[in-house]
């Protein structure tokens, strides 16, 4: 598995993650890659297995596909957000986990 820079061929991949947890409307994948700081976790086959997104503003959403959690996958894509955060000078990360999301609020 290693960690890269996403391109507009991830967008379905990354629109998959963005649905399958989240409850609440997430702004379009292919316009999220091309306006945010996304990075994907890709499998040694090629696949997308997780996310990060970093806006602007500093606001963090991670993905990790539910057969590949628990693993580190979310850790490495958290410790780069934070890199690139403070790369671009944010001092401060918000995200928000569903309540009912025991892993998400665990991690």
């Amino acid at each position: 598995m290693h960690i890269r820079a996403a391109n507009e061929g991830d967008t379905a991949a990354i629109q998959a993650l963005y649905d399958d947890p989240m409850p609440w409307p997430i702004p379009n994948a292919q316009r999220a890659v091309k306006e945010q700081h996304v990075r994907v976790a890709e499998a040694d086959d090629g696949s997308v297995i997780g996310f990060r997104t970093l806006t602007k503003g500093g606001f963090v959403w991670i993905a990790v596909a539910a057969e590949q959690r628990r693993q580190g996958i979310g850790s490495r894509l958290m410790e780069g957000a934070l890199q690139q955060a403070a790369e671009l000078g944010l001092s401060e990360l918000t995200s928000q986990v569903d309540e009912d999301n025991l892993a998400g609020n665990a991690f």
